[in-house]
């Protein structure tokens, strides 16, 4: 249930200026004064906006490029590596089982595995 409020509504005609409760009869200068500080508050907080705006726009900008510069530390040497890798392996795997006193058949097979992973084939292990 509303209650009815003691304030008296003070009901403005036309022509006459406005009284708010508690205040003095409110002049057409006095209006325009306060509308004046008002709008220069509101200058003043959007300036205010702008400014923050414009430095978590750049906080953005800055994270993407980050962000690109990361993801260029993961894939590159995974790329690099994908590439010169496997010449490097055969190498090794060949001197080691010669030193081991093998046929180098094992670096034959890492060989043919490799060739068939190239060409896109499956390698089935024996």
């Amino acid at each position: 249930m509303i209650e009815e409020s003691n304030v008296p509504l003070n009901i403005q005609k036309p022509g006459e200026p406005a009284v708010l409760p508690g205040d003095i009869v409110q002049t057409p200068e006095r209006v325009q004064a306060q509308i004046k500080v008002l709008l220069e508050q509101n200058l003043e907080l959007t300036k205010e906006i702008h400014e923050m705006t414009h430095k978590i726009k750049r906080y953005i900008t800055f994270q993407k490029v980050l962000s690109f510069i990361y993801l260029l530390l993961i894939f590159v040497p995974l790329i690099v590596g994908a590439i010169y890798l496997p010449p490097l392996l055969q190498g090794i795997l060949g001197q080691y089982s010669q030193l081991m006193g093998g046929t180098g058949s094992s670096a034959t097979d890492l060989t043919g595995i490799l060739e068939q992973l190239k060409q896109g084939g499956t390698v089935v292990p024996k």
